[in-house]
Order: C-alpha cells, then sequence, then structure tokens
C-alpha cells in the first residue's frame, strides 16, 4: 500500500476508480436484476386484466383498478430503491471521502445506500422522491435516478404551449420558479443523509445556506464545469493531433475508414466514460461544497449514519492499491484491443452496417403542413404538388351528420368561432375562414369537408385520417369506410385514432382497411398492439422499439417531427415514416442525408448507437 497525500494525482484517480466501481457494479444491478424484476411484475399485472400492453390509448381504466394501484405501488418501490443506489450512497460515498474515510468494498456502500432510505419512508420523504425523479430532471440542475435521466415534456405537448404566447410565458415562469425552488433546496439530501435532520428541517436549513451564499455556489460550480469540459476538449485535440500523420499520408479507403473508426471509438469512449462518472463527480461538488460552506458558517459537518461496524471496514488514510493499477492498466489494454478488432470488422462491412438504404416516407401533418393554412384543402393540394408520400388530416362530425377537416376541440383558434363541430350545422361551417399561421400573408381557407379531402388525393397521395375528437365513435368509423370503399381507396386509407378501443373496432369490423394507432408512451409488448401503423411520439421512438414494431410486421411512424434536432435524427433513424408540418425541411434533410461522407455516415452512426 501507497500513503498519498490529499491533490496527488494518484488520490484523485483512486477516487474516480473508487467511484468508478461503484456505478458499475450498481447500474449492473439496476439493469440485471432490478429492472428486468420489476419489468417482469408490471408484464404479469398488465396481462392479468387481459391485456398485452398499457398504452396512452387505454390506461385511465387499468390505473384505477386493483391492478394499476398494485403497479403503482410496485413503481413507488422501485423509485425508493434507485434513490438509495443512485443519490444516497454517491452522497455517502463523497461525505466519507471528504473525511478521508473509506469503506474498502463496494457491498457496503451499496448496504449503506439500501439503509439509509429509512428517512424517506414518509408522506414527504415520498413527495421529495417524486420531486426528484420528475420535476428535477425537467429542469436540468439537480441530481435524479437514473432512468428519468432524459425525462422531459414531449415535444408535441411542447409545440402547443408555444403556440401560445400566455402559455409560453406561463410555461417558462413555472420552470424559472421550479429552478428556483430545486436550486435552493439543492443540499436537502446532504442534510438528511449526512447531518441526519429530518425532512423539513433539512429543507430549511438547505434554503438558510443558498440564500446567503448562491452566488459562491454558482461560481464554483462553473469553474469546475469548465475547467473539466477544457481537459476534455484538450484531450481530444491531443488525439486528433497524435492521429493526424496517419490521415495526411495517402491511404486506401480501408485504411482511411478503419483510422476514422478506432480514432472515433477512442473519443466517443472518452466521452461515454465523462458521462457514465457524471453524476457521482457532480455529488462530489455539491459534498464539498456542503462541507465548505457550512464551515464558512461556522458549523462542523460530520457523518452522523449510525454504521454497522461488522459490514464498515475503513482504509485510512486513503489509499492506491497496486493491484487495483494493474486491473486499470490490462483494462484500458483490453478496450484498446476490442476497438483495433471492431474497427476492423466495421470497415469491411461497411456498407452494410452504416450505409444502408432505406426509404422514409414523409407525411404532411394536417393536411400540408406549413405548405398552407392547417387542415385545408389548399395544404392537401400542395402536398400532391410538391410530391409528398402521404397526408395526415383531421375529422369530425357536424351537428347534421356530415364530416369536416378540423384538429381542435372547437373553431376558435384557427377562425375565432368558439362552437365545436358537433354544436354546428355543415352551412354553418363552410361560412368559417381558416387564417394560415405559418404564413399571415397567404389568404385564409375554407373548412373543408371530407369528400373534398377523399376526392382531391385518390390515385395522387396516400391520405392518414385521424377520426377526431368528441365525435370519434363507431358511428364513425363505419361512415368514413363506406365513403371510403364508395371511391374503391381502400388502398390509399389508413384510418388513425389515439382511441385504443376504436382501433381494436375497426380491425375487427373492418379488416380489410388499414389502420393506425397514435399513442406516446406505451409498456409491454409493443409488436401485439392492434394496428397495421403504430404511430409514436417522437421520444417513444427508440431504436429498439421501432426494431420490435417491424419484427411484427408492422410499420413505425413517428410524430410531429418539427425541430431541425428531431428532422436530422429521424431522417438518419430506422423508422418507416415521419409525420411533419415541414415537408421541405424533411426532404432536404434526406437529401443531405444520402450525400454524407464516411466521416459524417460513422458519426452519426455512432452518435445514434443508444437512441
Amino acid at each position: 500500500m501507497i500513503n498519498l497525500k490529499k491533490k496527488d494525482l494518484a488520490y484523485y484517480s483512486r477516487i474516480i476508480w473508487f467511484y468508478m466501481k461503484y456505478q458499475i457494479i450498481s447500474k449492473g444491478i439496476v439493469g440485471i436484476v432490478i429492472l428486468p424484476i420489476f419489468t417482469l411484475i408490471i408484464q404479469k399485472l398488465i396481462k392479468s386484466t387481459g391485456r398485452t400492453n398499457l398504452s396512452s390509448g387505454d390506461y385511465l381504466e387499468f390505473l384505477f383498478s386493483f391492478k394499476g394501484i398494485e403497479m403503482l405501488i410496485f413503481a413507488i418501490i422501485l423509485l425508493i430503491i434507485l434513490t438509495g443506489l443512485d443519490i444516497n450512497a454517491l452522497i455517502i460515498m463523497s461525505a466519507m471521502i471528504r473525511e478521508n474515510r473509506v469503506v474498502s468494498n463496494i457491498r457496503s456502500i451499496v448496504y449503506i445506500g439500501i439503509k439509509s432510505l429509512k428517512s424517506f419512508l414518509k408522506p414527504s420523504g415520498l413527495f421529495l422522491l417524486i420531486y426528484v425523479a420528475i420535476i428535477v430532471p425537467l429542469v436540468s440542475i439537480g441530481i435524479t435516478i437514473s432512468p428519468m435521466e432524459n425525462f422531459q415534456i414531449p415535444n408535441f405537448i411542447k409545440s402547443v404551449i408555444f403556440d401560445n404566447n400566455i402559455l409560453s410565458v406561463l410555461f417558462y415562469t413555472i420552470i424559472f420558479i421550479l429552478t428556483l425552488i430545486t436550486l435552493v433546496h439543492i443540499f436537502t439530501f446532504h442534510y438528511i443523509l449526512i447531518s441526519e435532520y429530518d425532512i423539513r428541517r433539512a429543507l430549511k436549513e438547505s434554503s438558510k445556506l443558498m440564500k446567503k451564499y448562491w452566488k459562491e455556489f454558482i461560481v464554483e460550480i462553473l469553474k469546475r464545469t469548465l475547467k473539466r469540459i477544457f481537459i476534455i476538449i484538450a484531450l481530444i485535440i491531443l488525439i486528433f493531433l497524435t492521429t493526424l500523420p496517419a490521415y495526411i499520408i495517402p491511404k486506401s479507403i480501408y485504411i482511411s475508414r478503419f483510422l476514422t473508426l478506432f480514432t472515433l471509438f477512442i473519443i466517443i469512449g472518452i466521452i461515454a466514460f465523462i458521462t457514465f462518472m457524471a453524476v457521482p463527480v457532480f455529488i462530489e461538488d455539491l459534498t464539498r461544497l456542503f462541507y465548505e460552506l457550512n464551515e464558512k458558517e461556522g458549523r462542523r459537518i460530520e457523518l452522523n449514519m449510525k454504521l454497522d461496524k461488522k459490514k464498515m471496514e475503513y482504509k485510512k488514510p486513503l489509499e492506491f492499491n497496486i493491484g487495483s493499477k494493474k486491473f486499470f492498466t490490462i483494462s484500458i489494454t483490453l478496450i484498446l484491443i476490442v476497438d483495433i478488432v471492431f474497427a476492423l470488422i466495421l470497415t469491411f462491412n461497411f456498407e452494410t452496417i452504416f450505409n444502408p438504404k432505406r426509404d422514409i416516407e414523409i407525411i404532411v401533418h394536417r393536411g400540408g403542413g406549413d405548405l398552407a393554412a392547417e387542415n385545408s384543402l389548399r395544404g392537401l393540394e400542395k402536398a400532391i404538388e410538391l410530391g409528398a408520400d402521404r397526408s395526415e388530416f383531421d375529422v369530425q362530425r357536424t351537428r347534421d351528420n356530415q364530416y369536416i377537416i378540423n384538429h381542435d376541440m372547437n373553431f376558435k383558434r384557427l377562425t375565432g368561432e368558439k362552437r365545436k363541430s358537433s354544436d354546428m350545422d355543415l352551412d354553418e361551417i363552410e361560412r368559417l375562414k381558416i387564417k394560415d399561421t405559418f404564413n399571415s400573408s397567404r389568404p385564409s381557407q375554407k373548412v373543408a369537408r371530407l369528400e373534398e379531402f377523399l376526392d382531391t388525393g385518390k390515385n395522387n397521395i396516400g391520405l392518414f385520417i385521424e377520426l377526431k375528437g368528441n365525435t370519434a365513435d363507431r358511428q364513425m368509423a363505419d361512415d368514413i369506410v363506406r365513403l371510403v370503399k364508395e371511391r374503391g381507396m381502400e388502398d390509399e386509407i389508413v384510418l388513425l385514432s389515439l382511441d385504443y378501443e376504436l382501433i381494436k373496432y375497426i380491425e375487427e369490423k373492418y379488416p380489410e382497411m388499414k389502420s393506425g394507432f397514435l399513442y406516446f408512451f406505451s409498456i409491454g409488448d409493443i409488436g401485439r398492439l392492434k394496428g397495421d401503423y403504430l404511430i409514436m411520439e417522437e421520444r417513444e421512438a427508440s431504436k429498439g422499439r421501432v426494431e420490435e414494431i417491424q419484427k411484427a410486421g408492422k410499420k413505425a411512424i413517428v410524430w410531429t417531427v418539427n425541430t431541425p434536432k428531431s428532422i436530422d435524427r429521424f431522417v438518419k433513424s430506422n423508422v418507416d415514416g415521419i409525420i411533419t408540418d415541414h415537408f421541405k425541411k424533411v426532404k432536404d434533410a434526406i437529401k443531405e442525408r444520402d450525400q454524407r461522407s464516411d466521416f459524417e455516415i460513422i458519426i452519426d452512426k455512432l452518435l445514434d448507437f443508444d437512441k
């Protein structure tokens, strides 16, 4: 053993290695044991009700049943366990490191993390955990449990919010308030776990500390973050400069691809490692500041948790084991060998793996997207003129049992009329004018009838007909199928709905018609959902889910893809179709995708590996 002084390189290496071992083991426990068991329990609960899946189209009835309550209880249990492993244990570890007493084995740390959960087994504790799991990821400040790290409000909801100035201001006001609340109470867990305060006192003490030292806190966090970013950038530049001569020397396309792949594997490995260690490092920073700011207040902070000495074994001072050095060296060598092997394999199978030919249908949203006024006949005509593959639009029933094209619950947003379609006759609705929200200089359009859309689209464009609103029922399905069959358009139409029961009705009564289920979350066997097309909100459309849908013989469609980031992601993905308001942008993005260099193709593929 080698005794080390603080701030030695080996000292920090030991800390990183200690955290890394915990991350590997704890994430292994979560990924291999806890989440699979939880998933199995949830699937059994869902199947016990005669379902194969629980989705946004039929979840309410399940949630208010006894089985739904059981699922919520298991979800809370999972939340508590993950908090112990992802947050509590790391805070306690960082406190031990700060006090220069380190538990000798990771099992002990896992035990400490689980043991600490007793402080949260009360209503206020559960509320705090739910806040950490749901609110903290939204404001992107603080620490949360690993499965919720990327939790965000779906883009289709954000689009509704940002289309309304009042809702936008309200949204940003709420996010600002939640950010302040999170920032002010950021040391709550530290007071609970280190000082053993009750939750109310911990919230109060964190608030007092942050109100006094918030400037110092922000400055210190920014300094440490910028310093690490600089080191990372410098490291990547160094790697690139080291391999630069190999790129300058003339070589074959195979050598070029191999060098590109090998270098990128190393860089991505570094980035993956940094991401993997981000939470422990952030908690380490928080704990250091917790101790330092309390010391400024004249308070001596010391870990008060009562630990079972039979289960705990300390090393003091912090030491770096020679065996750990060897293990670390061997691990790095093996990683480099694996990088070389994979780079060679991918080099000689480049076209198959990195550049498979795929056609993605562009489906314009609400008639023609931004090509004209929403859900207007002019929008559909422009979509046909520019070569869109399909048009998606919304159908509602009038008071006199006619069918018109409209999305909202009423006509207020687009025409100023506050009434619903079901409260108006067709002749009243046809006098309304739809304003063009994409381009106010373009002329307004009249509300179209379903028959006009069918007749215009026939033999010109595929049609996704969404049965919409409070009039979306079996009668609507029957009437639309009749109108479609009268025109011989069965092969050109897909009937869509957010209502899963309605999709099941269409599938059972009209097997000759194609149907599509729209959803924004799903739990269970996705491939067994009814519908020829499964149309996912974009956060649901991961590579794995898309493949699962396609293996079941169904089409995987993603909606609504409007932001530059989403467009870039999905034109390079494995989806079958993209629903968008921006036809031209998506078409241009597909063209750019097909003109990428080898380097760009590799980068896109490697960065897409976890999506």
